[in-house]
């Protein structure tokens, strides 16, 4: 069965070809049975995932709606929220585990050509022909189609091409999420995981020092008026470019529970666990084992984004005031001393219009002055 957009003007329609391949697959008692669902690419409404976590008929644990069209995420996100409220009954909610903000999977190989519907998925099986031998039976096809498949997951874990969340660096989605996804993620926490994380960043939680500290002696990231509110981490890091950790420590992977860590993709169809979508299909290092990401405003002022080197808030102070953040004393005339204070002051000027000042703003500006650089 093959499903096809449709492209209505009423929104009650986009989840048509969906509805109906959930009616043949529940009048063949398979729906029951699906806890891996992935929808990925198709036309999808809030409705219809509203009916797949609340309804007693779908038992999907982990589900897959990366790059759908005609959601509406507000009314996902108030599903997702009313499936986890105080009164929900037992065994609720079912899903565990949510992929959204990531990219979708990268098709199969031509030659192993797959239809997954409702998280189940079979190889297309061509009709053989009247004559050819025994490789021409349906049984031959199928069995080398499945082998096809093998082979071509074979080939990209040995390229690498699955867990590249871990060891990756930089920017992590393809547009960045939607600012209520942190308040669903917090309320969510402990009972459904995301293919993200909230940032934990100390500027979010300046609330957690001792109250017991003065709050003048308090660093300038744990005052109230450094305070953000919740964020989805979006960009990946490695350690402060001076300090080499991170105020607010390093994620682990093997070491931090699998409820704190973002689901990793591709979804798994053996077994449908939050411990199974977070373990790593291959073996990491210890240097890729180290997971630390952060929103675009803890970084604002301290982050490269040419080469991802970072300062932490410890290493780079910036001045928090009604104008949002700066560095001190951020104007031009600050390169000459940049790169030549590693302690935080007026003339420790890192970042300057998103490039660092210590190699890519001053490798663009050799690479435009004319030839050789000179």
């Amino acid at each position: 069965m093959k499903l096809h957009n449709v492209d209505l003007m009423n929104s009650s329609f986009y989840g048509g070809p969906l509805r109906g391949a959930f009616r043949e697959l529940r009048r063949r008692h398979i729906l029951e049975n699906v806890q891996t669902l992935v929808l990925d690419g198709l036309s999808v409404t809030s409705e219809l995932l509203t009916e797949i976590i609340l309804d007693k008929s779908f038992n999907v644990r982990l589900l897959s709606v990366r790059e759908v069209q005609n959601l509406n995420e507000r009314k996902l996100m108030q599903a997702l929220e009313y499936s986890v409220r105080p009164t929900r009954p037992d065994n609720a909610p079912r899903l565990q585990g949510l992929y959204i903000f990531g990219k979708r999977d990268a098709p199969e190989s031509p030659n192993s050509e797959l239809h997954t519907i409702s998280g189940i998925s079979a190889p297309s099986v061509q009709a053989a022909p009247p004559l050819g031998g025994v490789t021409a039976s349906q049984g031959a096809q199928l069995g080398a189609q499945f082998n096809q498949r093998s082979k071509d997951a074979l080939s990209a874990a040995l390229q690498g091409d699955g867990d590249e969340l871990f060891g990756r660096l930089g920017v992590l989605y393809p547009r960045p999420p939607m600012h209520e996804w942190a308040r669903t993620m917090e309320v969510c926490r402990g009972l459904i995981s995301f293919d993200g994380i909230l940032c934990s960043g100390p500027r979010h939680n300046w609330m957690s020092a001792s109250t017991s500290e003065d709050l003048d002696q308090r660093p300038w990231y744990l005052k109230p008026v450094a305070h953000l509110p919740p964020a989805v981490a979006m960009i990946a890091l490695q350690g402060c470019s001076s300090c080499h950790s991170a105020p607010e420590g390093i994620t682990h992977y093997g070491v931090t529970p699998f409820q704190d860590l973002p689901l990793l993709a591709p979804p798994p169809f053996h077994s449908s666990t939050i411990k199974a979508a977070t373990r790593a299909n291959k073996t990491i290092d210890d240097k890729k084992a180290r997971l630390l990401r952060r929103c675009q405003d803890c970084l604002r002022g301290r982050y490269c984004e040419s080469c991802n080197k970072w300062w932490c808030e410890d290493c780079y102070e910036l001045v928090v005031g009604n104008e949002g953040m700066k560095p001190p004393q951020a104007v031009i005339s600050g390169f000459s001393d940049a790169g030549h204070n590693d302690g935080p002051g007026p003339n420790n000027f890192k970042v300057y219009m998103g490039l660092c000042i210590e190699d890519c703003i001053v490798g663009e500006m050799m690479s435009g002055t004319g030839s050789n650089g000179m």
